[in-house]
């Protein structure tokens, strides 16, 4: 089984929390760094050159500081050359 890299956007330390012990402990997922707003989810992907550690999905809090959740999971919001996974889930929690 191939485990799934996934990338937590997540301002709330609670919710970091929930997040980090529901998935550390699966054995198909890994968990990449967190971060805490839509820009730093740009950031992150424009910084990884290295395909292997490009997420396979991004959990995205809507309630997000900077850039929410949506305006992340838009397109147009995107910059274009910004390499971005096909899954995004959403959370709504808080």
């Amino acid at each position: 089984m191939n485990a799934k890299k996934i990338l937590l956007a997540e301002d709330d330390f609670d919710d970091q929390q929930f997040f980090y012990d529901f998935l550390h402990k699966r054995e198909d997922v890994i968990l990449l760094p967190m971060v805490e707003n839509g820009e730093e989810v740009f950031e992150y992907l424009m910084s990884t050159a290295n395909q292997a550690e490009m997420p396979d999905a991004i959990i995205l809090d809507q309630n997000m500081p900077r850039q929410n959740g949506l305006q992340t999971a838009t397109p147009e919001k995107k910059p274009s050359i910004c390499p971005y996974p096909d899954r995004i889930v959403f959370n709504l929690c808080g």
